[in-house]
């Protein structure tokens, strides 16, 4: 098998747990497996693609992104839900808080 073959076949929660063992030495390999694994519908990958983003999670040595960035790590929040993850949604609110009061100074 391939490397792509193997990543298309592998099960999600395989391809998310490799990704966050993965996570502090290579955020942006991780990035990509979870990107696989919430395509074939694991809310948990979501839910970690949005903390990449959070201000309140953001690292520049965690996370393969630059800055953080609320409103992205918002929509994946909203992602994590529609897949079924509950515990997402107070990180939602607190983030819809965080940018009706910038967007209100």
């Amino acid at each position: 098998k391939t490397q792509i073959e193997a990543i298309r076949t592998c099960p999600a929660e395989r391809l998310y747990a490799l990704a966050t063992e993965m996570r502090p030495r290579d955020p942006q390999s991780s990035l990509l497996l979870m990107e696989k694994a919430v395509d074939k519908g694991f809310a948990a990958a979501a839910r970690s693609i949005a903390e990449y983003y959070d201000p309140a999670f953001w690292s520049a040595t965690s996370s393969p992104f630059r800055r953080a960035d609320a409103r992205i790590a918002l929509r994946w929040y909203a992602k994590a839900a529609t897949l079924g993850d509950s515990s997402v949604a107070e990180h939602a609110r607190r983030l819809e808080h965080d940018l009706q009061m910038t967007s209100g100074r």
